[in-house]
């Protein structure tokens, strides 16, 4: 599935997603739509003239050159990232891409990216826990998100707490049940592995 990419936009501001297929004049809003479909998602599009301050769009109108470096397109919806910044016949256009997800699916794989970037916990760091620990202690945020005991358990972990105490950082309700889910789905990942390399 299509995920966000570094934007580095030429000389002229504008940038393909590395992703994105080689879409031309042939292409039809029904095959664009099918590809955004099977991506789990939809298509957001955007024109400078409309998207941009009036000034901004009066200036690459009025010097008639495809430089566009200076209009940063904005998407107002959910989750969305770019795809692309194009110029055409009717002047530059910017492509989001919007996932179908809600906001907490969003941010229950925004968690999960955040082990996986931030903490590092790499998949092979994560092969090393063959005893559930990730799900016992995802079992360990839900109860934290529900507990009447919020400061006994903040100052001090769950006895199920699989790692070190510093490891244990409960937040608020939803905050810790992202963190749950998170972990649930790192369990499943962490299973999938296993039972991928138990088949070859």
């Amino acid at each position: 599935m299509i995920k966000p990419a570094d934007i580095i936009r030429d000389n002229d501001g504008l940038w393909t997603h590395p992703d994105l297929p080689e879409w031309d004049e042939g292409t039809t809003k029904e095959q664009v739509d099918a590809w955004a479909s099977e991506n789990g998602g939809t298509i957001h599009v955007e024109w400078m003239d409309g998207n941009a301050p009036q000034e901004l769009t009066d200036r690459y109108f009025e010097v008639g050159e495809p430089d566009c470096s200076y209009w940063y397109p904005c998407c107002n919806k959910e989750g969305n990232f770019l795809l692309s910044i194009h110029d055409t016949e009717d002047g530059p256009v910017a492509l989001f891409f919007v996932p179908n997800s809600s906001k907490a699916v969003l941010d229950v794989i925004a968690e999960r990216q955040r082990q996986l970037s931030v903490e590092g916990w790499t998949p092979d760091h994560d092969d090393k826990y063959n005893d559930s620990e990730l799900a016992t202690a995802a079992l360990c945020y839900l109860k934290a998100s529900f507990t009447d005991e919020k400061f006994t358990i903040k100052k001090k972990p769950d006895q199920l707490w699989p790692w070190a105490s510093e490891w244990w950082k409960p937040a608020n309700p939803r905050r810790d049940l992202v963190k749950a889910a998170a972990l649930i789905l790192a369990e499943i990942e962490r299973l999938d592995r296993k039972a991928a390399k138990e088949a070859a």
